[in-house]
């Protein structure tokens, strides 16, 4: 009714009122068949826009691979953005791995939290620099004193925050060492292949990216007169310095 009422009413203020034949019965099907078309339309339009709306925006990345060593375990992460600030930071990490039974002294698998250290977890304020998020492997409530890297599946990494617009953010990874059970099986192999990566849990340390400034000239250290100035080699984000036992000839990974 709309569509043809408005065509009649545009008419009209056009070319002036006049007699007219009334409409087909094609002509008003065809017409409300399209009026009601376009209300469909705007209909899925608007419930799209709605939708995307509330969808929480990818805010954070994290580093392809994480490390693991006798005193460490550690994550990196990075806003998308640099306008983007994240406020009320949760970090979690979880650890699926087969631990040593203290009574029986066999291996049993067991899904276990491990906390971050220092902060356990939170943190007041996320802007555009790089996070290292470390769990002290030393510590005495530490589940991997029960376990070897060898025993570890996969490490689960959860973040939830609230970025600077009042949209919630959302971002998961999962790493795997690459001698684990998973990562060998014939299902794994057959998705994954010789070719594709996936998130490596890696025995190593993570390569330095912040240096003081330095003159040019001599490298003495660069003398602010304000606020300490430091160089940020972004390139080091992922980059893992790969290390063994001592006594071991197995790969470092």
């Amino acid at each position: 009714l709309l569509s043809f009422t408005t065509v009649r009413i545009s008419t009209d203020s056009v070319y002036g009122w006049e007699e007219k034949t009334p409409s087909s019965k094609p002509e008003i099907i065809v017409l409300a068949l399209l009026g009601w078309f376009h209300w469909l339309l705007l209909s899925v339009a608007g419930a799209i826009i709605v939708t995307r709306a509330l969808k929480p925006l990818q805010q954070v990345a994290f580093a392809p691979d994480a490390i693991m060593n006798d005193s460490e375990i550690s994550v990196r992460l990075i806003t998308l953005r640099p306008s983007v600030i994240l406020y009320d930071v949760n970090v979690y990490m979880k650890l699926i791995a087969a631990f040593k039974d203290p009574e029986t002294g066999n291996y049993v698998g067991a899904l276990r939290p491990i906390e971050i250290a220092h902060t356990k977890g939170h943190y007041g304020l996320f802007k555009h620099f790089p996070m290292t998020v470390k769990h002290d492997v030393t510590a005495p409530d530490s589940p991997l004193r029960e376990t070897t890297i060898d025993h570890i599946m996969i490490l689960e990494v959860t973040v939830t925050a609230t970025d600077n617009n009042g949209n919630p953010v959302f971002a998961a990874a999962n790493y795997m060492p690459p001698n684990s059970h998973i990562v060998n099986s014939p299902c794994f192999q057959g998705a994954y292949g010789e070719k594709k990566l996936y998130p490596r849990l890696l025995r190593g340390r993570w390569r330095d990216q912040m240096r003081p400034f330095k003159e040019a000239n001599t490298g003495a250290p660069f003398k602010a007169t304000d606020m300490p100035l430091y160089l940020y080699n972004m390139d080091n984000f992922h980059v893992i310095e790969l290390e063994q036992k001592p006594d071991s000839d197995d790969s470092p990974v």
